[in-house]
């Protein structure tokens, strides 16, 4: 679990509401999910991604599953690469 009190104490209100508006602004445009399911896609193409762990396998199915009931863009690439996935496990 991350500890932002002491490094969130320490600074000024305006900083600290800076900091917050930019993370927030991250988690709202699914850039960290887009990375991943780039990456993702990239290792399928190179078919590192089936000399993965099933259990590794098993949990990016999830996490692809997940983005695939989220809706937008974001979910139709999700479900996309998650068909050619298990189409081929």
């Amino acid at each position: 679990m991350l500890q932002t009190a002491p490094i969130s104490n320490s600074l000024n209100l305006n900083t600290n509401q800076n900091i917050l508006k930019r993370i927030n602004t991250i988690l709202r445009s699914n850039a960290l999910e887009h990375i991943f399911i780039q990456w993702l896609q990239d290792s399928i193409s190179s078919k590192e991604f089936y000399k993965y762990s099933r259990d590794t396998q098993n949990e990016l199915l999830d996490t692809l599953y997940e983005f695939s009931q989220t809706g937008g863009e974001l979910a139709e690439r999700a479900e996309k690469l998650y068909v050619e996935i298990i189409s081929w496990v």
